[in-house]
């Protein structure tokens, strides 16, 4: 119904963090009869290689046309775990995104703060080397949205002041 009132709309999330879904396939199928000139896309988290492989097989029937990653990150994240998936979609043209970025962090003094641009300066260089489309944040700023409000872990402090993530994210 949504795909239908809102025909301008070209890029939809069909599922989100659901790889395990018996009826994934029939969800995309459903999405695909409905608009079959949209972008179908799947959202998910990644972290292990049984989803990565269940998207690929997603892509590769033609079920899922573009991927979303969520980076919900820490200090300590290993985001070569992703390296695999990115080099398949990178190899293979399949659009995709960051998304839900955030790096939560213990306390906001200043060089945890360097400390997490820093993080967030790995999340854009994986997207530049492996082509992402765009990088989307997840939240507006520190103690605003209801995302791991404790763990200041956006580009903007809760007066909506720029934090040192806010540069890389800007490429300056």
């Amino acid at each position: 119904e949504a795909m239908n009132r809102y025909p301008s709309i070209m890029d939809w999330v069909v599922v989100n963090e659901n790889y395990l879904d018996p009826q994934i396939v029939w969800k995309y199928t459903i999405a695909r009869n409905t608009r079959p000139d949209a972008r179908l896309w799947y959202n998910g988290m990644f972290y292990n290689i049984a989803e990565q492989d269940a998207i690929k097989r997603l892509v590769v029937d033609g079920h899922v046309d573009a991927v979303g990653l969520q980076f919900h990150h820490n200090l300590n994240t290993d985001e070569s775990v992703y390296i695999p998936l990115l080099e398949w979609l990178h190899a293979n043209a399949v659009p995709w995104r960051i998304t839900e970025l955030d790096v939560a962090i213990p306390n906001d003094a200043e060089a945890t703060l360097v400390m997490q641009a820093n993080a967030y300066r790995e999340a854009v260089e994986l997207c530049w080397e492996y082509g992402c489309e765009a990088i989307t944040v997840w939240g507006a700023a520190d103690g605003i949205s209801n995302w791991l409000t404790e763990y200041f872990p956006l580009p903007f402090n809760e007066n909506f002041e720029t934090k040192p993530a806010w540069s890389i994210l800007r490429n300056e």
